[in-house]
């Protein structure tokens, strides 16, 4: 692709809308969003028993203890 800097304003304008008329294909898009509507799991829960206080969740990720640990009352380290 040659690329040409605009040296005026009306060749600035012609530039950007030449920019926001290009499309991005399905698998660029793919590339940069990461692709992950076919992530095998998705959707599942898992029970946790906290260690500090034995209180008993279900937890759609990782994310979900860590939110129990910053809050539990018992936890040593908060």
């Amino acid at each position: 692709m040659d690329i040409k800097m605009p040296t005026s304003r009306e060749e600035m304008d012609a530039l950007r809308k030449k920019l926001l008329v290009e499309e991005i294909s399905d698998d660029d898009l793919d590339n940069v969003a990461g692709g992950n509507d076919d992530e095998k799991g998705k959707g599942t829960t898992f029970q946790w028993t906290c260690f500090f206080c034995g209180q008993t969740m279900t937890c759609k990720s990782d994310q979900d203890t860590c939110k129990h640990m910053t809050k539990c009352p018992n936890n040593p380290w908060k």
